[in-house]
């Protein structure tokens, strides 16, 4: 069982009718956070240290340069021995879809290093913290332009709609 030495478990709901992105950066210090779970896909970047991030109490190792994507519904929590420090992207499933990215009947590849992924990644950092008028379309085309990169090139094998129904089932 996944639980924060707490036992906490939390459904966190995302108000996201204003935004379609949730962005910030978070920090642990030799511990961990509460454990999790939400609608919507979360995306970390880590940038300084290292860490486990808990997947229904399996956990995976991170390292700064890491990308690590957290499927909708998936119970999770970040743990560090030390520190690390990363970038949360949680992005609105309803926006996507309204795109044509629906992503929710996705599964991705858990830890992932990738250079062009990482400079979108950076891009949406970019765009999140100007102060341009031009500041909410910026951030829309550089999620948008993130996420065909991630459902093209990190997608998992046979994880689709049908297979999730099976599930369920």
């Amino acid at each position: 069982e996944d639980a924060a030495p707490t036992g906490k478990k939390v459904y966190e709901r995302h108000d996201m009718s204003r935004f379609p992105v949730i962005f910030h950066c978070d920090t642990v210090d030799g511990g961990c956070n509460t454990s999790k779970f939400h609608e919507n896909v979360e995306i970390l970047l880590f940038i300084e240290g290292s860490g486990r991030v808990f997947f229904e109490g399996v956990p995976t190792a991170y390292e700064a340069g890491d990308i690590c994507v957290i499927d909708s519904g998936v119970l999770h929590r970040v743990e560090s021995d030390s520190h690390c420090r990363y970038f949360c992207l949680i992005v609105d499933g309803e926006f996507c879809e309204r795109q044509g990215l629906a992503h929710e009947d996705v599964r991705f590849v858990k830890r992932i290093r990738d250079a062009a992924l990482t400079e979108k990644y950076n891009k949406i950092a970019e765009a999140f913290y100007s102060s341009d008028d031009y500041r909410v379309p910026a951030v829309k085309g550089a999620v948008l332009s993130f996420m065909v990169h991630l459902l093209r090139a990190h997608a998992e094998e046979g994880k689709g709609h049908a297979a999730r129904e099976n599930e369920t089932i």
